[in-house]
């Protein structure tokens, strides 16, 4: 018994070790992403902002008051991982499939939910208190915002399946790469470079719609088109639902969505009531004020796929 207690003991250090290098190993990733989506964002308001302090204000109330429902719909993906995460650890790919094809259903309903709030707001913008100069620039940059949330919605989906499968690095990849090519629009379009035409904010939001509809794109590419997926591609298609799946998805999901909608909400609150100054330029906290809970969510994640992974081993 002693020497099977020291045996123990002296394996306990190494257990740790290896735990500690794989939440590390799967949380950087999902980190090394979240920070790029935060430091884009600050480049848009860097580039907007050299354009014209007009262009900043606008941006500056479009971006607050769609934080509140992107973040919902972020939260609302949230409740995916743990699920698939667990079918995953007990190699029911058929079943992660199917799941992938309920939770596809549920977030597109959730986010045309939200892009249907948005649109209220839209048609509306006139009485939200702002300065009649900026309504010409505020409206296409809106209605761009508003083709962009089924977009995020479906990246983020994938990105809660790659995440939960422990292969994080792939999401991760594609944010990276979509904020490049929207840097890269930005000062094509925002400025009229390279032979394009000069579009102010509207550019701004093509560019940031283009990279979105490449993320989707790309991380539903990886869902369907790689072999290594195929089992999941192929039970998503059957479409034979997982009973109760939907329900279970809905419980897991609603709370979180709920949260973030709540703590990013405080914030849009804030921005949206305080008042503009006379030369009309909104106080920007669209993302000084959500750069700080981001890199907090991946912690989650990494603990929940490292999780997986044991137990799949």
């Amino acid at each position: 018994m002693h020497f099977q207690k020291q045996r123990i003991m002296k394996s306990q250090p190494n257990t740790y070790i290896k735990t500690y290098k794989n939440i590390l190993r799967l949380g950087l990733p999902i980190l090394i992403g979240q920070l790029g989506t935060i430091v884009v964002g600050f480049a848009d308001n860097i580039m907007v902002g050299h354009y014209s302090t007009e262009a900043l204000a606008s941006a500056s109330f479009v971006n607050n008051l769609f934080n509140c429902g992107l973040f919902a719909c972020l939260g609302f993906t949230y409740g995916i991982t743990p699920i698939v995460a667990s079918l995953f650890s007990r190699k029911m790919d058929n079943e992660i499939g199917s799941t992938m094809r309920s939770a596809v259903k549920l977030n597109v309903a959730f986010s045309l939910a939200v892009t249907l709030i948005m649109t209220i707001f839209f048609l509306n913008v006139e009485r939200m208190g702002q300065p009649e100069e900026l309504i010409p620039i505020i409206k296409p940059y809106f209605m761009i915002y508003l083709a962009g949330v089924v977009p995020v919605s479906l990246f983020n989906v994938f990105a809660q399946w790659s995440y939960a499968i422990n292969n994080t690095r792939m999401p991760m990849w594609i944010i990276l790469g979509a904020n490049a090519l929207n840097i890269i629009g930005n000062y094509m379009l925002i400025y009229g470079n390279w032979g394009m035409p000069e579009m102010g904010l509207t550019g701004a939001g093509v560019s940031t719609l283009t990279a979105r509809l490449l993320s989707a794109g790309l991380m539903m590419g990886a869902f369907f088109g790689r072999k290594r997926h195929a089992s999941y591609a192929k039970a998503f298609m059957r479409g034979v639902p997982v009973r109760g799946m939907a329900l279970k998805l809905n419980r897991t999901s609603w709370p979180v969505a709920v949260q973030m909608g709540l703590e990013s909400g405080s914030f849009t609150f804030a921005a949206i009531v305080a008042r503009h100054d006379r030369a009309g330029v909104v106080p920007d906290n669209s993302h000084s004020g959500h750069a700080w809970f981001l890199p907090l969510l991946q912690r989650g994640l990494s603990h929940k796929c490292a999780r997986s992974e044991c137990l799949r081993a």
